[in-house]
């Protein structure tokens, strides 16, 4: 029952996040990057698992059109978004792979008509194909369960290269952890540096 309380409530954050934008100067844009990393062993009994880089996707919706409201003014315009991120954990065999579904807020640094500086904050649903198991699975020590919680941070900068499409590269910060639902939760950290394109519905136009 805890476990199933728990996902509802992270499941209801992302959906609620996602679509609590209305119709009214709706203006969606995409983004699809491919990221690469490493496993970071933090305790000194992860020091086994690290056996390859880790590599994915990051799939991402944003929801434009509010830059005239006053909460976005004096904010510098923050980007609402959700994504949706798919990597390698560093050890196929023993972590398996690693999904999350997450609502972000990205918050404008430098932002001009060429050239916009991001840092970009989310958490969500973390999804993980293999976890711990006494004896099918015993050398997996930073995971109990497959249903985590997701947090992503990244810097992101971003190039536009026409008013519709733009190329973006970043650095992030990817973490799984299941908050002592279930043992072992030594946690899953994972540095990424990445880059893809993005394309808006409509042409940029600074607010």
């Amino acid at each position: 029952m805890k476990r199933k309380t728990f996902v509802l409530l992270l499941t209801s954050l992302c959906i609620s996040t996602a679509f609590s934008q209305n119709e009214r100067g709706f203006s969606p844009s995409f983004r699809l990057g491919s990221h690469t990393g490493l496993l970071i062993p933090h305790r000194v009994a992860m020091q086994h698992l690290p056996e390859a880089p880790t590599r994915g996707i990051e799939a991402n919706m944003e929801f434009g059109g509010r830059e005239h409201m006053p909460w976005s003014k004096m904010y510098n315009h923050p980007v609402p978004g959700v994504g949706l991120y798919a990597s390698s954990l560093g050890n196929d065999k023993v972590l398996g792979y690693g999904i999350g579904i997450y609502p972000y807020l990205l918050i404008p640094h430098i932002r001009t008509q060429k050239f916009n500086l991001y840092s970009g904050w989310g958490w969500g649903v973390g999804y993980v194909t293999r976890h711990w198991h006494r004896t099918d699975n015993y050398k997996n020590i930073v995971t109990g369960s497959r249903i985590n919680i997701y947090i992503n941070i990244k810097l992101m900068a971003e190039w536009q290269i026409t008013p519709r499409w733009a190329f973006f590269g970043y650095s992030a910060f990817n973490h799984f952890s299941n908050s002592n639902i279930a043992q072992p939760n030594l946690g899953i950290n994972s540095p990424t540096l990445g880059a893809g394109i993005s394309w808006r519905r409509h042409p940029k136009v600074l607010p």
